[in-house]
């Protein structure tokens, strides 16, 4: 409403997201700041992924829920839609 223009909310949104990670890692690999590397998919999908627990974000008036999950012993923050 600000911009006076329209806004298209794909039915996934979360996946503009990936596609904006994947459109910046491609910049980034041809820039020089990342390097090429090759990944084992099954031991991607073997991640032990521990969920810890959720507190609710105060950062504005959404207070979305935030999950604190343990993946490979390293604390990740994800905000979990219900």
């Amino acid at each position: 409403m600000l911009l006076n223009k329209d806004i298209l909310v794909p039915p996934d949104p979360e996946l503009m997201g990936c596609f904006g990670v994947g459109l910046l890692a491609k910049q980034k690999l041809t820039e020089g700041f990342l390097t090429k590397t090759s990944y084992d998919l099954n031991q991607i999908l073997a991640t032990e992924i521990i969920y810890e627990k959720e507190f609710q974000c105060k950062s504005c008036d959404n207070f979305c829920p935030i999950r604190i999950l343990s993946v490979n012993n390293h604390k990740v923050h994800v905000r979990w839609q219900m």
